[in-house]
């Protein structure tokens, strides 16, 4: 009689330790976080077993542990060290994640893979869609200082070359006559940079025209150091080298200002735009006043 309570008993404590363990050993949950790779260009998953005991506390410490970094070898961890969560709020399969400053002190490249390690760990929780960045209680800003928004996994491309799909934009963009004396609009459909039309806009002008009988405007050499539309003003941030490296004459700068100026008043949101050179206003383009904002001018073109 005793051999068989003995039996009942440990059948009983091992059904108790099976159960703990969920049948596999574990006490906890898997669960994904993800890290830049080696050569910090790409992400890599580290699967990590974490027993969390309130499920509303699940995404505050999977940023916690993103911070705290990898423990597998060849694994990166891209949020800058000293960073501190704030707070973290689900709601609606939205997480808002509130950092400290120390997250801008990131170089942007890694800035980028920090953003999107935070994306990919948290959509992998049931329950969320999609991640709000704030930093110090403001929504995070892109290197054009516009709102980043909600990002999901979909939104995410870090690799050109596996993407199968691409936001794409289509353009018009105003090149010099083989004369010099007009606009010519060629139109184009380009992949979005930084979800920002008017950097596309501006970068594809700065490459130059695909036709052969049309002429670039904007010397290569020039930097887009930030843009930003605010109330119909779009404001055009450019490095020096587009007045140093600009081969002057009067109608080659009024070409090369309009050429700007009406390719981005395209879009439906800009009806100015506002030149700056290295972050501050020029009274003078060469010649031109340069201290206003331009509106459309359609007499130049062709």
């Amino acid at each position: 009689m005793k051999c068989v309570k003995r039996i009942f008993c440990c059948i009983c404590v091992l059904a108790l330790m099976l159960s703990g363990c969920n049948g596999t050993g574990k006490r906890g949950t898997d669960y994904n976080l993800y890290f830049a790779n080696a050569e910090k260009n790409n992400l890599a998953v580290e699967v990590r077993n974490l027993e969390i005991r309130n499920e509303a506390d699940v995404a505050e410490i999977l940023m916690k542990e993103l911070i705290d970094g990898p423990t597998g070898a060849g694994l990166r961890a891209v949020i800058p060290e000293g960073t501190k969560v704030r707070s973290v709020t689900v709601k609606d399969g939205l997480a808002s994640v509130n950092l400290s400053q120390k997250y801008y002190g990131a170089e942007p490249a890694v800035e980028l893979l920090a953003r999107y390690s935070i994306v990919n760990t948290l959509c992998d929780v049931e329950g969320i869609e999609s991640v709000k960045i704030f930093v110090e209680g403001l929504e995070l800003m892109n290197a054009n200082s516009v709102p980043v928004g909600a990002l999901s996994k979909e939104d995410i491309i870090l690799d050109p070359r596996t993407a199968t799909t691409e936001k794409q934009l289509s353009v018009t963009l105003y090149f010099s006559d083989e004369m010099a004396q007009a606009l010519v609009g060629e139109h184009r459909s380009v992949a979005m940079v930084d979800n920002s039309a008017e950097k596309t806009i501006l970068l594809e002008l700065i490459k130059g025209p695909n036709s052969t009988t049309l002429i670039k405007t904007i010397p290569a050499e020039t930097k887009v150091l930030s843009v930003e539309t605010q109330q119909g003003i779009c404001f055009v941030n450019l490095s020096a080298d587009f007045v140093n490296r600009h081969s002057g004459g009067a109608a080659a700068e009024q070409l090369t200002v309009y050429s700007i100026v009406n390719s981005l008043t395209e879009l439906e949101t800009v009806d100015k735009v506002q030149f700056l050179i290295e972050g501050k206003k020029a009274e003078v383009y060469k010649h031109m006043v340069f201290d206003q904002p331009f509106e459309r001018k359609n007499e130049l073109l062709k």
